[in-house]
């Protein structure tokens, strides 16, 4: 497990790396833009990944056509001590269960609780070597000031998280470019209405890495109710920031849609999209989990940012999208799939899930691929 960060000491573990050289040089070049070295050093690393999976004449097609991929996921927390420590243990399961082949960033910063040493506890997921934590202290502007308003304390916590979500951008576009796969995801609230009881269903992940990979730059995934209207950007029925200015006319329309009247449209656009295959195209998703190719994770290029062009408050995921699909092509899409597996909490509260499993012979098909 690798720590960047302050001296932390829990109990018995000293920890000691003040304020790595890496963490310092990567805040102050986040906002840098060469975009002729960037083009140099991309094509240096297309090269480099041609030449690692160049296919070799020895392998069987079927061999070749399994191979798992490389996945780096990101996360940031903060005072999220109240999660159930479960949900850490169930994600290492599921990261397992897709490919030997992952790795984990996670960033933290001044949290009041004891969310860190949650983390250093539960994070290790029986190999640590899998793992590596970004810790910070005394952050600028991580407390909110006296009298901050509910509008002046989203911008605050998007700002905050924007930054934070960079400085994980950052250390995998230093070090993971050579994987296939990074996975942004709130790994404390996902499948989240079961903390206790809800499993991951790891063939539906393996799916859309190898079967749907053709179809999608970037992917997010379904689920009932939906719960992430902020990042989502879906015209000509979500075309702007449903929080804010939603009286105003945006340049690809306007927001005409209460969020309950879009609840109902959405999920009608999933049961109508084709299973297990369909995907619905929108400009922005992100709904506590998403994928993107490596190919589109390009240093300097797209950044997380707490604000829009006109400088209003906006989710953080929206800006980093529009960077990918205006400077890069992404083509970012929803698939009608939801890989939490209801639990309990479905059980005792009568509520219907949109889970569906994979086809039998699809399910199958997917196990069967291993390393």
């Amino acid at each position: 497990m690798l720590i960047i960060g302050s001296l932390l000491t829990w109990g018995n573990l000293s920890y000691q790396n003040a304020v790595s050289s890496w963490l310092e040089s990567s805040l102050s070049s986040l906002a840098e833009l060469d975009p002729n070295k960037e083009e140099q050093q991309q094509q240096q690393v297309q090269e480099q990944e041609r030449t690692q999976r160049s296919p070799n004449p020895n392998t069987t097609t079927a061999t070749k056509r399994s191979r798992l991929p490389k996945i780096v996921f990101g996360a940031v927390f903060r005072n999220t001590n109240a999660r159930n420590p479960v949900m850490y243990r169930r994600f290492f399961d599921m990261a397992k269960a897709i490919t030997s082949d992952y790795h984990v960033v996670i960033y933290e910063n001044d949290s009041k609780d004891n969310t860190r040493e949650i983390l250093l506890k539960n994070m290790g997921g029986g190999n640590s070597s899998h793992v590596t934590m970004l810790f910070e202290d005394n952050v600028t502007g991580a407390a909110l000031p006296p009298g901050t308003t509910m509008s002046h304390n989203n911008l605050h916590k998007t700002t905050r998280i924007a930054r934070a979500r960079n400085i994980v951008l950052k250390y995998v576009e230093d070090h993971f470019l050579h994987y296939d796969y990074f996975a942004v995801l709130d790994m404390d609230l996902i499948c989240m209405l079961d903390f206790s009881s809800g499993r991951y269903d790891h063939n539906i992940f393996k799916y859309v890495l190898l079967e749907l990979k053709d179809q999608w730059d970037v992917l997010s995934f379904r689920q009932c109710p939906y719960f992430d209207w902020w990042a989502l950007r879906h015209p000509p029925m979500l075309p702007g920031n449903l929080l804010y200015n939603h009286e105003k006319k945006h340049k690809r329309g306007e927001n005409r849609y209460s969020w309950q009247q879009m609840e109902v449209m959405l999920q009608r656009e999933f049961d109508q999209t084709p299973f297990p295959d369909g995907l619905i195209e929108v400009e922005s998703a992100f709904a506590l989990y998403t994928i993107y190719k490596m190919d589109f994770i390009r240093p300097k290029v797209a950044r997380y940012s707490g604000v829009d062009e006109e400088n209003v408050t906006e989710c953080e995921h929206v800006p980093f999208h529009t960077d990918l699909r205006e400077r890069l092509g992404a083509r970012i899409r929803i698939t009608p799939l939801t890989y939490c597996i209801p639990g309990e909490y479905f059980d005792k509260n009568k509520r219907n899930s949109t889970y569906r499993p994979l086809p039998a012979d699809i399910a199958a098909r997917m196990e069967s691929i291993t390393e």
